[in-house]
């Protein structure tokens, strides 16, 4: 690919650049793939943003599962409480797992579940590894796109897996541009494809409370499960894996509202780094609360 020096391109200089027509770019601006801003009368494209587009859908973006196959992996799996183990386990690190219930945070996979082949670490599928928790991860359109395995051990030692490519042995598929989120979050996520009302709430009440974003799943669940008690009016909750957090996620976050980051996990240190230019960047006043676990 050349090198593009431009702060921003027109369709037909894109269209040449990626050796696509005109009408294939304004189709996946149509989809909600590439962002295309009208500038001085001119449909154009930011040079971000075409960056952001060549990695996600034009080749070089994260492979993940199938959407069909997550959905049904989910659909095969238990309500935490079901799983006595599982509950007992999240209790004993402060997460009420009534609450994981009540909100559709997390779920357990069932043990006569039919896993997907990148269901597992190794050669044994994620339950017989323990692997038993399943948090839905969703893309920066609000659309669960992968999910984050978990085995639980002490209070202090989780541990995470992602889906592998069945093609590539035991290579696993990043959570790349994928986050967790509660309620309020996805109705950030999922503007403007929701009612109007809706997103109006969530971006006013982001506004008001600003949001909390919790790095690794340990700190996403007790601080989801925490908050969400306080009902509607509160803090919308993310929770970010290590290397996941990108430019378009960030877009969801009202410009200029406050954002707590809580750390937690050995990932967490580095998801706090990858967020915080890009909400610095927003206008964004940050706080890290270091030591969430």
């Amino acid at each position: 690919m050349p090198e593009i020096s431009s702060t921003f391109l027109t369709v037909g200089e894109v269209a040449a650049i990626l050796k696509l027509s005109p009408e294939q770019i304004e189709g996946c601006a149509a989809r909600g793939e590439l962002r295309i801003a009208q500038v001085a009368g001119e449909r154009r494209i930011y040079r971000r943003h075409l960056d952001e587009f060549i990695d996600l859908v034009v080749g070089n973006g994260p492979p993940r599962p199938p959407e069909p196959e997550v959905l049904a992996l989910l659909d095969q799996c238990v309500a935490v409480p079901q799983d006595q183990a599982t509950a007992e386990q999240l209790e004993s690190a402060g997460i009420r797992a009534d609450r994981v219930r009540r909100y559709d945070l997390a779920r357990v996979i069932a043990s006569d579940a039919h896993c997907p082949p990148w269901a597992r670490t190794g050669r044994a599928g994620w339950w017989a590894q323990g692997y038993r928790l399943i948090v839905p991860l969703w893309d920066a359109k609000g659309r669960v796109r992968s999910v984050r395995a978990c085995r639980l051990g002490s209070a202090s030692a989780w541990e995470g897996a992602d889906p592998v490519d069945p093609a590539k042995g035991s290579e696993p598929w990043k959570p790349i541009g994928l986050v967790m989120a509660d309620l309020a979050f996805l109705a950030l996520l999922r503007h403007p494809s929701i009612p109007p009302g809706d997103h109006r709430y969530a971006a006013e009440a982001a506004s008001k409370h600003g949001i909390v974003v919790a790095c690794g799943v340990r700190s996403y669940l007790r601080e989801a499960t925490t908050i969400q008690e306080k009902g509607f009016d509160r803090a919308p909750v993310v929770g970010v894996l290590a290397g996941a957090w990108t430019a378009d996620l960030a877009a969801a976050v009202p410009a200029g509202c406050g954002v707590r980051i809580l750390r937690d996990e050995c990932s967490g240190e580095h998801a706090a780094e990858e967020v915080l230019p890009t909400m610095r960047a927003r206008g964004c006043e940050c706080h890290i609360d270091a030591g969430n676990g």
